[in-house]
């Protein structure tokens, strides 16, 4: 996983209001509308001109972040098999496939599998 990608996850987490400004990100864009769909996110705002993404959550639903796939070599990837094992109740994790980013369920939903990034 990208280092600025953990890096904004780490931002989300450890946020002191209920309300985020982050520089340059349009590159993580689709990761904040994936967040936003299944409700960890209450409201963003992309403002075009200075390409800034104003985030607004709840803080509780960060509580429970854990990264799984680092920058080194610790990856963990999970094929369209075993994405149908693995389940904890109470937690969403995102992978990184070959049709792009996607939850445990909608893997389960297209039959694909990929890298683990992150659970919330």
């Amino acid at each position: 996983m990208h280092f600025t990608l953990i890096f904004f996850l780490i931002a989300l987490k450890q946020r002191h209001k209920y309300s985020l400004k982050i520089k340059n990100l349009l590159l993580y864009i689709h990761i904040i509308q994936i967040l936003y769909l299944e409700g960890f996110i209450r409201f963003f705002y992309l403002n075009k001109k200075t390409q800034d993404v104003y985030i607004f959550t709840r803080k509780e639903l960060f509580k429970n972040y854990k990264t799984i796939s680092t920058i080194s070599a610790n990856t963990f990837f999970l094929n369209h098999r075993n994405v149908f094992i693995k389940r904890e109740k109470g937690l969403t994790f995102f992978l990184s496939t070959n049709k792009g980013l996607f939850t445990l369920l909608n893997c389960k939903k297209y039959h694909v599998g990929g890298q683990i990034l992150f659970k919330i």
